[in-house]
């Protein structure tokens, strides 16, 4: 759970950068085709995020960098959803090749 504040940088390039628990991240997305308000985008791209769970069940610490393969949705009043699967690589205390996934819903100011 988190906040995230999204840039639409061009019509077809996002940019992002999230605050949650236990994580920060920053990604950009690239829409093949234009952004647009009240329609489903397919988008991919580029998310790293830093970690820190050593205080939960999962007690490990580092970054994560994977490619996005996902759904974005910029509805007209505001309301934005979007969520992604994709390859990644967890990088702590050993490097490993990992599934990774994102869910955002939030709203737009």
């Amino acid at each position: 759970m988190g906040i995230t504040y999204e840039r639409i940088l061009s019509d077809k390039i996002s940019f992002e950068i999230g605050l949650g628990i236990p994580s920060i991240g920053v990604g950009m997305k690239v829409f093949p085709s234009s952004i647009r308000e009240g329609k489903l985008m397919f988008h991919t791209g580029i998310t790293a995020t830093y970690f820190d769970s050593r205080d939960s069940f999962l007690d490990a610490q580092g970054v994560i960098a994977y490619v996005p393969l996902g759904m974005s949705y910029f509805g007209e009043a505001g309301f934005n959803f979007g969520i992604d699967v994709g390859p990644g690589v967890a990088m702590g205390d050993e490097t490993v090749f990992v599934p990774y996934g994102n869910l955002k819903v939030g709203y737009r100011f």
